[in-house]
Order: structure tokens, then sequence, then C-alpha cells
């Protein structure tokens, strides 16, 4: 590592690193249809992580790694409500084995 003057004068050492994760995996859901408009399920995911990790610039022996899991996994559940029969919104809270409270959000488009 070069310090911290030769840095900001350009003449230090410096990497940048690009990680790469590709997940295979799958996922079982058990819907519940009781409300019109409105699809509330559990759901449980499992896969594997393949990381690359690649260093450019000079070589940083201070640089730890990454702390990505190879085996990943999510249990949960969540809700869906239509706001047409095409467009929905929807909410998931659960466990991970990246987090011990994940929340995710997003939106469903049908054809």
């Amino acid at each position: 590592p070069g310090s911290i003057l030769g840095g900001l004068l350009g003449g230090g050492n410096s990497s940048t690193y690009r990680v790469n994760v590709f997940t295979i995996g799958g996922q079982l859901q058990y819907h519940l249809y009781r409300f019109p408009k409105l699809d509330t399920y559990t759901t449980v995911r499992a896969g594997y992580n393949f990381i690359s990790v690649i260093e450019d610039g000079a070589n940083n022996v201070d640089f730890l790694g990454v702390d990505v899991p190879g085996f990943e996994y999510f249990a949960g559940a969540g809700a869906r409500y239509y706001f047409t029969p095409h467009l929905a919104f929807y909410g998931e809270v659960g466990n991970s084995i990246l987090s011990p409270f994940h929340i995710n959000f997003g939106g469903t488009f049908r054809f």
C-alpha cells in the first residue's frame, strides 16, 4: 500500500476489484388465495453461489477477500396485491444467510 500523500498526488499504489457472483438454485412457494386481489404465500429458496474476484492494478496485500457464502437460503412469507389483473406489488419478510431479518419489495407484471 502507498502512503496517503502518495495516493493524493497520484504516486501511490492502487487496486480495483471486480467481484462476480453467479447463483443457481430453486424456490418453493405455497400460495393462500383467501382474499380477492391478494395473494399471500410462504417461500423457501436455496442455491449455490459461484464467486470470482478479479484484481486490477497493484497487488494489495491488505485485501482480505470477499465474504460471500457459497450456499445461500431464504425462508419467509410474502404478499402480492394486484392493482389490475396484470400489475401487482409485493413484499416479503424472512430470514436468510445474508441477514437475520430480510425485507424484499418489488413489482410483478403479467403478460
